[in-house]
């Protein structure tokens, strides 16, 4: 006795499945995702619909292998409001959107502080102590950052840095709650 196969039309289907999955499936819209691994990158993956155009776009913002260009990132939202006149189907993930939002404010708070505190003086009204040239580095490195950890060998200060890295972020970042742990041995 024979098994069970099926209806042809089901065998079609599942033989036009595999052979899909083999080549890749590409859906009809396009859309720009976060890519997650050592490193996040803002990547584009063009659709069957309106390709030409995505592909004509994206040659403007992306490089070759759809990856968002580093000095794309300011002009993100022009390339949002022109891909969604090519097809309103066109979808921006919001982890991606975040992403490209928080490198941008990344970059004008390390240009901002760089520049305001460049100079050791400028650190005099922040805190009631005489800091050290690298204890003002390890501020500032923390607070253009955004977040670090400090870990100086034990007397050199890491406190005093966390504590100025707080108040410069709260002076000129408008962060408004911090948090400094700190473990003894």
């Amino acid at each position: 006795m024979q098994a069970y196969r099926g209806s042809p039309w089901l065998r079609r289907q599942e033989q036009g499945s595999k052979e899909s999955a083999q080549g890749g499936f590409v859906p009809p819209y396009t859309s720009v995702c976060l890519r997650y691994g050592e490193e996040r990158r803002v990547l584009i993956r063009i659709g069957t619909e309106h390709s030409a155009g995505f592909a004509s776009l994206a040659s403007e913002y992306f490089d070759a292998d759809g990856l968002l260009l580093p000095e794309a990132e300011n002009p993100f939202e022009l390339f949002l409001e022109r891909a969604a006149k090519i097809d309103e189907a066109f979808r921006c993930y919001d982890d991606a959107l975040a992403f490209v939002l928080s490198r941008r404010e990344a970059a004008r708070r390390k240009s901002l502080l760089e520049a305001k505190y460049a100079a050791p003086e400028s650190f005099e009204s922040l805190l009631k102590a005489r800091l050290y040239p690298y204890q003002r580095r390890g501020i500032l490195f923390s607070a253009t950052t955004g977040r670090s950890l400090i870990a100086d060998e034990m007397g050199l200060g890491k406190t005093i840095q966390a504590i100025g890295a707080a108040l410069l972020l709260k002076r000129e970042a408008g962060v408004e709650q911090g948090r400094i742990v700190r473990r003894n041995q």
